[in-house]
This record gives structure tokens, C-alpha cells and sequence, in this order.
């Protein structure tokens, strides 16, 4: 395929036309070929008449919305239930992140929230109930089945 500017000089010089059917062809092919809002000073997206869409979903009426002050709280709560190293150890995070949590200046990601979860069967159990889910006990004898239960197996052995 070649390039429009060698059709519009081949064209030219088999009609016997000079340069400016050259420049006519070539501002045609940019216009028909470039964004079609740039050169007429629209902004994208507002020559369709579209509205711009939300990428933030609506909230069902029968639910409530966890704020992120909720979440900081639950997590300022937790790391204050443990010592800095132990939360650095079962997170992964650094001892500045969990200062800051701690003091509620951050909250935790959903990776951080996982790997704890992972890692600590009493957060799991109280984070759970916290999501609301439905602990038919304690949060804490719950955590004490799972590690007895992981213990006896560790013991057992595969």
C-alpha cells in the first residue's frame, strides 16, 4: 500500500495539475484519518451527545455502604489488640504502616486485610463477624478451634 502523498503526486503529474492538488489531497486524508473532534475544538466524548458514564456503581437500596472512617476504626482497633511486631510478622507490612494504622492516619488494602486473615485465625474469625457474617459463637473460641485444630494436624502429620 503506499503512502497518500505519492498517490497525490502520481495523480498530479499523470493529470498535468500542479502542487495544490497535492496539498488539497493530503489535508483531506488528515481530516478524514485524524480524531475527528480535533480540529473542530470539541472536547471527546461531547459531540455524540452522550452523557459521560460513572465507573462508581449505585448503592442498592437494601444494603449499607462500609465507610472508610468504619474500616480505619476496625483496623486501628485490631493493631491495637497486638503488639507492632506481631501485626508486622502476620501483615507483612512495615513497622511504619502499622504505626499509621494504628494511629488511624491509614487504613489497610484488601491484600493486607487477606494476608492477615490468612495468617490469623482470631482476625479472621472477629473481621467475619465485623463483615457480618454470622458467628454462632465467640470470635474467639472460634480461633481457638482452628488452632487447636491446625496444631493436631501439624502433629498428625500428611
Amino acid at each position: 500500500m503506499t503512502a497518500p502523498h505519492s498517490l497525490a503526486y502520481a495523480d498530479s503529474h499523470a493529470n498535468g495539475r500542479t502542487a495544490s492538488v497535492q496539498m488539497q489531497f493530503a489535508s483531506a486524508y488528515e481530516e478524514n484519518h485524524s480524531m475527528p473532534n480535533q480540529r473542530r475544538g470539541i472536547e471527546m466524548g461531547k459531540e455524540s451527545g452522550l452523557k459521560r458514564r460513572s465507573v462508581h456503581g449505585r448503592e442498592a437500596p437494601n444494603t449499607s455502604r462500609v465507610s472508610t472512617d468504619e474500616l480505619v476504626d476496625f483496623m486501628k482497633t485490631q493493631t491495637l489488640a497486638r503488639t507492632v511486631k506481631e501485626v508486622t510478622r502476620l501483615t507483612g507490612l512495615s513497622e511504619k504502616a502499622v504505626a499509621n494504622i494504628r494511629s488511624g492516619l491509614a487504613g489497610a488494602s484488601a491484600q493486607t486485610i487477606s494476608t492477615w486473615c490468612r495468617n490469623d485465625p482470631q482476625f479472621r474469625a472477629e473481621y467475619f463477624y465485623w463483615c457480618g457474617g454470622y458467628v454462632e459463637s465467640d470470635p474467639e473460641f472460634i480461633a481457638g478451634i482452628t488452632m487447636a485444630l491446625n496444631s493436631l494436624q501439624r502433629r498428625k502429620g500428611p
